[in-house]
């Protein structure tokens, strides 16, 4: 419920209601809605960095081309949901105004983590002739991450994965890259 409708908007009523859980256990174990939500942050944050890790690690494929198989495995996760989700921990970063200010930093801490993630891919690509050696790998995966939550809400906006790919294609067309695997028009919808 709330990677396509929202933190602020799902009512805590529908949440308990579907998951059968009683408001005096919920309120004994989180004490809070934002307790609640602050939960679900971290086990979002768990479940995705094992999905990037199973595409970063993977020594089968080049630094560059397991990045590009994130895109496609996210790609196809929001294909498999018609668009109607997208990335929990970007849903709340734009709805930030409205949640309290620990939400802003676990949020984050959550996307620093990312980025550390893909920080370590991109030295990797130093290594593997991919990425210009005096690049600033943490900087390039903030920079990645920011654009990248761009994408995602525009692939939902326009329910197309287009975005997605339109992003990559130019995130690796810089200069800082010097070995690029661009998505070709097929992949273009």
């Amino acid at each position: 419920m709330m990677t396509s409708q929202g933190f602020a908007s799902t009512p805590l009523d529908k949440l308990l209601k579907q998951s059968r859980v009683p408001k005096g256990s919920f309120y004994h174990h989180f004490g809070s809605k934002t307790g609640f939500g602050l939960a679900v942050t971290e086990s979002y944050n768990d479940f995705f960095q094992h999905q990037l890790n199973k595409q970063f690690l993977n020594a089968d494929l080049s630094p560059i081309e397991r990045l590009k198989a994130f895109v496609i495995t996210a790609a196809k996760g929001m294909q498999k949901y018609d668009f109607q989700r997208g990335c929990l921990i970007g849903n709340l970063g734009q709805e930030i105004s409205a949640l309290d200010d620990d939400f802003r930093k676990a949020i984050e801490a959550v996307f620093n983590q990312w980025a550390d993630l893909t920080s370590e891919l991109f030295e990797q690509g130093k290594k593997a002739g991919q990425v210009e050696i005096n690049a600033d790998s943490s900087q390039l995966a903030q920079t990645f991450w920011i654009g990248w939550e761009g994408a995602v809400l525009r692939a939902k906006l326009q329910q197309s994965a287009t975005p997605l790919y339109l992003f990559f294609n130019q995130f690796i067309s810089s200069r800082t890259f010097l070995e690029e695997h661009p998505f070709d028009e097929s992949y273009f919808n």
